[in-house]
């Protein structure tokens, strides 16, 4: 419950701190008018998952304040270690994880990746459809709660979705 407080307060400062230019709030504000007509429309995944503009905004906000600095830590069990492919070896009990702020702020992935873009993934998604009619699971993979090994918001694996 914690960490859903921390990421709804982030995402509110977030978009009450965005650029004045692009108007976030007046386009969540339209974008969820024009969505959600009746009561049952609050629940329905169909009408949820219609909302591009609030999906990319709440995956920009997890992308730039992670719930977590480091990720996907695990400790190396085997006796003897194990040995990484560029032959380091790491002895039992050391305990390894990613840095899941500095991956998610990586300017090789993301560009102006220090900025935050509320639309970012709108327009990647609006990209990725474009290019790959053929593999919708593409555009899945930027919807907001889709990790992946560029965004660790949510873990990585089998049981972070």
């Amino acid at each position: 419950m914690a960490t859903t407080g921390a990421a709804a307060t982030n995402l509110l400062l977030d978009i009450l701190s965005a650029d004045i230019h692009i108007d976030i709030f007046e386009l969540l504000h339209l974008e969820a008018a024009s969505i959600i007509k009746s009561e049952d429309d609050w629940w329905s995944p169909a009408a949820i998952k219609s909302m591009v503009k609030t999906d990319s905004t709440i995956r920009e906000s997890l992308r730039m304040g992670p719930l977590q600095s480091r990720g996907l830590l695990r400790k190396v069990l085997p006796k003897e270690g194990i040995k990484l492919p560029d032959g380091t070896h790491l002895a039992q009990g050391i305990w390894i994880g990613v840095p899941v702020q500095a991956l998610q702020r990586n300017e090789e992935i993301y560009s102006n990746a220090n900025s935050f873009q509320p639309l970012r993934f709108e327009l990647m998604k609006r990209s990725a459809e474009a290019d790959s009619v053929e593999n919708p699971s593409t555009v899945q993979k930027l919807d907001a709660a889709q990790p992946s090994d560029t965004f660790l918001s949510f873990g990585y694996g089998r049981s972070s979705w």
